[in-house]
């Protein structure tokens, strides 16, 4: 059974396949703020509520006043709860909005990679699934091919992209985003090899 990586199911999401993605980690530090406040207000409810059971509790009954304080305290305490929660949403909200931009750019890169490779359409569903990481047989299954056949296609991709082996195909396409390692090393040894057919 293959297995498919963090980057490709992330990736492929976007490319319309079954594969669920696993987008980046946000920063955890504006999330510890709601934690803070919430744990703050109940706290200060804890002591407010705690206080006039205690002193029910000893025979000495709290004062008008200080039942109005605790009431207040606790009022204040769960709208500063609510206001966390909110603060959570709100937080999730960006965060998934931020994930899904990110995908989206990055499936888009790989479009424009295997667009630029010159690839049959047979040739860009095969290299989309291998890019999946999945075996040549799951191939062969899903498009209906024979293994032969679908090593001979994935032999042509990684003809076409300039690499003689599928780990350096999946190098080169999988790579970080922020080195735009693959798109500019097609379009540099595509230039190369032109020079030099024309010298000759």
């Amino acid at each position: 059974m293959s297995r498919t990586t963090p980057v490709a199911r992330a990736t492929f999401t976007h490319l319309h396949t079954d594969l669920r993605g696993a987008p980046p980690r946000p920063a955890s530090a504006p999330r510890s703020l709601p934690y803070l406040i919430g744990a703050l207000a109940a706290f200060g409810a804890a002591c407010a509520l705690g206080g006039g059971a205690c002193s029910i509790a000893l025979g000495n009954p709290a004062s008008t006043d200080a039942l109005h304080l605790s009431l207040i305290a606790g009022a204040l305490a769960c709208a500063a709860g609510f206001i966390a929660i909110g603060i959570m949403l709100a937080l999730r909200q960006r965060d998934l909005r931020r994930q899904e931009m990110h995908l989206a750019s990055r499936a888009e890169l790989i479009r424009r990679e295997l667009d630029a490779l010159g690839l049959t359409p047979r040739e860009t569903t095969i290299a989309e699934l291998i890019l999946q990481h999945r075996s040549y047989d799951e191939i062969a299954v899903m498009c209906r091919l024979s293994p032969r056949t679908v090593q001979f296609h994935a032999s042509n991709i990684f003809r076409k992209a300039y690499v003689t082996r599928r780990r350096e195909f999946e190098r080169i396409m999988l790579a970080d985003e922020n080195r735009p390692e693959p798109y500019e090393r097609i379009a540099r040894i595509r230039t190369t090899e032109a020079d030099v057919g024309k010298q000759s």
